[in-house]
Order: C-alpha cells, then sequence, then structure tokens
C-alpha cells in the first residue's frame, strides 16, 4: 500500500510517499508536476471493485429440504447464455436412489461487490413451479428455492 503525505523541511513543504517499508522524501525539482503525478498514482492505485465472476462450469455440493430434512448430493454445469442469463442443468439424488435432472435458466439480478445476484422459477412435474434466489461467487453458490410443499436450500463449490 502506497500512502501520500507532505513533511516541512525548513521553509520548504515537500511531499513524502510511505511504502511498506517507512516514509521517504521525493525528490522535487517541479513541485505541481510531482503532485500531479503523485494524485494520477493515488487515484489509481485507488481499490476498484472486481470484476463479476464468471460462473460459467461445473459445481458440486447437496441440496437440502427445510420442510423435510432430506439431503443429497448435487451437481451443476452453468453456461453463460447471455449477458443477463445462465442456462444451469442441475443432477442430483431424491431418497439416496432417484436421480434427477433438470435444465432451467438462472436470471442475473444484479451484483454486490464480488457476488452474483441470481433468480429464476422453472415448472417441475409434481413440484408444480419451483422459485429460486440464489448468490454466488467464483467459488461458492447457494441458493434457496421454493416449490409448492417444499422449500430448501442448494450448496456448492466450484470444481
Amino acid at each position: 500500500m502506497t500512502s501520500l503525505a507532505t513533511e516541512r523541511c525548513g521553509q520548504v513543504t515537500r511531499p513524502i510517499v510511505r511504502c511498506n517499508t517507512g516514509w521517504f522524501p521525493l525528490p522535487v525539482k517541479n513541485p505541481m508536476r510531482t503532485a500531479a503525478i503523485l494524485a494520477i498514482l493515488v487515484m489509481t492505485s485507488a481499490t476498484r471493485a472486481a470484476d463479476p465472476p464468471d460462473l460459467s462450469g461445473a459445481w458440486s455440493g447437496h441440496w437440502e429440504s427445510q420442510t423435510s430434512g432430506h439431503r443429497g448430493p448435487l451437481s451443476a454445469t452453468f453456461h453463460r447464455a447471455n449477458d443477463t442469463q445462465y442456462s444451469v442443468v442441475f443432477r442430483g439424488r431424491f431418497l439416496k436412489i432417484i436421480p434427477f435432472r433438470y435444465k432451467t435458466d438462472l436470471d442475473i439480478t444484479g451484483y454486490q461487490d464480488d457476488t452474483v445476484l441470481l433468480a429464476g422459477s422453472r415448472k417441475l412435474l409434481f413440484f408444480g413451479t419451483f422459485s429460486y434466489s440464489a448468490e454466488a461467487t467464483g467459488t461458492d453458490f447457494t441458493a434457496n428455492y421454493e416449490a409448492r410443499n417444499d422449500r430448501g436450500v442448494f450448496v456448492m463449490k466450484r470444481h
């Protein structure tokens, strides 16, 4: 981290810079030019918001029903469909032996720092409309889901 300050040396105020090892005076022949350069350096080194992560790829984890307590393995493959959606194929098991697979689109509803906010719904046989809201970083995905007679969570990590 670099910091900028000034110190008084006799009748002259001169800029000093702080690095990891301490404070150092800067040689100044043209104080206005030096100040302008330092201002540009400080502004460009300021922390910028990270680009939102691309969620494309393989993920794995588990699902858990908060209604029944059932739990099972879950995996997903994310593909960026366009600037506002991911196409996702979820695969898992219910009651340890019944496999399921479904494809859905997750709409990007916003960004918060390095987190992508997602939501969507899909009509599923036997469950009615399956609605979900999710948050994902480059490494973690958590979704809350709700269906006609069930609600729960999907928790996954990127491979």
